[in-house]
């Protein structure tokens, strides 16, 4: 028999954030779908979760995310293993469907609001405005960031760039709640980084932590603030 101490360790553990460190890189990566080994430079993040169909299991297929930044942006790359064909469409900014990736950041360390951005395997991006624990999303905000991606026999890749003067941020805040999510279109599968519950859908209190964050550049691109934070 467990005893009750031992279950409340056990309990603590599963609620401890996960944690990324976010690497200071001299040279920006090229967006162009390939993973150049810069990449490998930064921390990762594996072992994503399902939340559906079979929450809590591990993803079935293997997600390797790398977060690097330099004075002026974000970079972040994921590596989306994958053994059947990927399927995904060209469609316009916020309705492409299919394989794809997502990222979430609260940038203001909050748990209650934040970003998300999102892009498909064949390079269609999309993006909002989470709010009240990311119960609410605003998808008319359309911010200033590029993307690619690439498909291969492996599965696909998708490169990120966010320059910081599209964000509002708390100046000085080094550590950031961040989450990253893959959609596989044939199993209708969601899987997190940092797990989440399929009763409660995406909440930011349960992110995990982007630390080590120093940007360069603050508040000078006025016209994709965000209204409401």
């Amino acid at each position: 028999m467990i005893g009750i101490g031992l279950l409340l360790i056990l309990n603590s553990v599963a609620d401890t954030p996960r944690v990324l460190m976010a690497h200071y890189t001299l040279t920006s990566p090229t967006l162009d779908g390939f993973l150049e080994p810069l990449w490998l430079q930064g921390d990762s993040a594996t072992n994503f979760i399902q939340m559906s169909p079979d929450e809590g299991k591990p993803a079935t297929e293997r997600t390797v995310v790398y977060v690097l930044y330099d004075r002026e942006a974000l970079y972040v790359a994921f590596r989306c293993l994958s053994r059947t064909p990927v399927q995904a469409w060209v469609e316009p900014w916020d309705e492409g469907e299919g394989d794809g990736v997502s990222l979430y950041l609260d940038t203001f360390g909050n748990r209650r609001t934040g970003y998300s951005f999102w892009v498909n395997a064949r390079g269609v991006q999309g993006d909002g405005i989470l709010s009240n624990d990311g119960r609410t999303e605003d998808e008319s905000w359309d911010g200033v960031w590029e993307a690619a991606a690439r498909i291969y026999d492996w599965g696909y890749a998708v490169e990120i760039r966010i320059p910081f003067k599209t964000l509002r941020y708390r100046k000085g805040l080094e550590t950031w709640g961040v989450n990253f999510g893959r959609y596989i279109y044939g199993r209708a599968e969601m899987d997190y980084w940092a797990p989440m519950q399929r009763t409660e859908g995406l909440r930011i209190s349960r992110f995990g932590r982007l630390k080590g964050l120093r940007p360069g550049t603050w508040g000078r691109n006025l016209e994709v603030y965000p209204v409401g934070f």
